[in-house]
């Protein structure tokens, strides 16, 4: 039996026979190693803390990745042979990497070395968002119906309002909502605005916390005898 100590070992051994007589004596190096890996997960972009201290939020575009390191125990390491996870409980998957559908989550995972060295199962929970919010353009004031269109005068201003849906039970909340004009800049919506007299383009739209950003909504304005009609 090898001593119960990690690191290089020589073993000496020989075969004696029933008469006494004794073969040449061999010998073996070998190494031992009952140190097991250790494994590390990274979520890029990284979770974003939950206000109400459950699990944090990742978005639809968040990347999940798993590496290991097999540590040397007197001077010996096998090294990594496979990680392994397993989500919600489930099987264990070994390689590749972990796709997360939108849900509270759970996601186990461990590596085992080349000599079978397991390590004990690490494990994190998530809240994935993977639905975008939703922003609607309103008229506030000045404003008329006439065949199903609104007619805008010059002293009316213009709203957002916006909502992140639940899905899968998970909704982030909303981090910003943003707007532009005629194709200017990106401007952050902080309460209703007005525009100029003339025909104009608003686009819209609103991010939530888990980075989910809404596709631009726009809208054609036209203040002062134009007509508003949605544009997607």
């Amino acid at each position: 039996l090898l001593p119960g100590v990690d690191g290089a070992h020589t073993v000496s051994f020989h075969a004696r026979d029933r008469l006494g007589h004794a073969g040449a004596v061999e010998t073996r190096r070998l190494y031992l190693d009952s140190g097991a890996p250790v494994s590390t997960l990274s979520v890029s972009p990284a979770p974003i803390a939950a206000g109400d201290g459950g699990a944090p939020f990742v978005g639809a575009g968040a990347a999940v990745s798993l590496t290991a390191i097999d540590p040397q125990n007197g001077g010996v390491a096998a090294g990594v042979a496979r990680i392994e996870h397993a989500l919600d409980g489930g099987a264990w998957t070994a390689g590749g990497a972990p796709l997360l559908a939108e849900g509270a989550r759970t996601l186990s995972y461990r590596a085992v070395d080349q000599v079978g060295n397991t390590e004990a199962a690490r494990s994190v929970s998530v809240r994935v968002d993977a639905t975008a919010p939703r922003s609607t353009l309103a008229v506030i004031g000045g404003g008329a119906g006439l065949f199903g269109v609104e007619l805008l005068s010059a002293g009316s201003s213009l709203s957002i309002e916006a909502e992140d849906p639940s899905s899968g039970g998970v909704a982030s909340g909303l981090s910003r909502t943003v707007y532009r004009v005629d194709g200017g800049a990106e401007r952050d919506y902080e309460g209703a605005f007005a525009l100029p007299i003339g025909r104009h383009t608003v686009g819209y739209r609103s991010v939530d916390r888990a980075g989910n950003a809404e596709p631009w909504n726009e809208a054609v304005i036209a203040v002062d005898g134009f007509v508003m009609e949605d544009a997607v």
